[in-house]
């Protein structure tokens, strides 16, 4: 069970860290005239996110317990998918 969660563990950090590199390389493409702002604007957003995401845990631990610690990250992922499928719509309206 060790190795699995190892292995699991691995492809997960892997995961993240494509998935920052492909962030970091789309506001690069977005502002090549201003890497230096929009990087330090991403870094400070990214790390704001970090910080509120412990900061939502804590509050939800401490004031909810720890059994509703799934339901919270859920209903937070159930917000994000349906702010981005609505931003996709609009970009797609937009676009025609």
């Amino acid at each position: 069970m060790f190795f699995l969660f190892s292995i699991l563990s691995l492809f997960w950090g892997i995961a993240i860290c494509l998935i920052s590199l492909i962030l970091q390389v789309s506001v690069l493409e977005l502002a090549p005239d201003a890497t230096d702002v929009a990087m330090s604007l991403y870094s400070g957003i990214y790390n704001i996110g970090i910080g509120g995401g412990a900061f939502i845990g804590g509050w939800v631990i401490n004031s909810l317990g720890m059994q509703s610690i799934g339901y919270v990250g859920a209903l937070f992922g159930v917000l994000a998918l349906s702010l981005a499928i609505w931003i996709w719509k609009r970009y797609l309206v937009i676009q025609k």
